[in-house]
């Protein structure tokens, strides 16, 4: 964001700048479901079709993410990931069974972001 103002003794305007850290994730990070290899987002995926879970607003943290199926509550994969500043991290999920999924990203041990899906082959 940029403010102008002008200087009333010189006529010149002067300029301050402020920057706003684009990196933290308790701005709000967000999380989308979508197709490998696509950008549409969807939360209802058929045969042929790899989910993928992209999620933007947390560089420069480590981030653990955890795939519940929501039907019997057992955690199918997990892993930990570094998210470099200014870029997304995208966690596909090749070969699930149908049914109801829950995605869950988290920094330190809280929760951050989440999405829900579904499978159908």
């Amino acid at each position: 964001m940029r403010k102008a103002r002008l200087n009333a003794a010189t006529g010149l305007a002067q300029l301050a700048f402020v920057i706003v850290p684009l990196l933290s994730c308790a701005m709000g990070p967000q999380v989308s479901m979508h197709p490998l290899g696509r950008s549409v987002a969807i939360d209802h995926f058929g045969a042929g079709e790899v989910p993928a879970a992209t999620i933007q607003g947390c560089g420069g943290e480590t981030l653990s993410w955890y795939l519940v199926n929501l039907a019997t509550g057992e955690q199918v994969q997990s892993g930990t990931e570094y998210v470099s500043r200014g870029h997304m991290l995208t966690i596909q999920f090749p070969n699930l069974a149908s049914g109801s999924y829950n995605v869950t990203f988290a920094v330190h041990g809280s929760a951050v972001a989440a999405a829900n899906f579904s499978v159908r082959r």
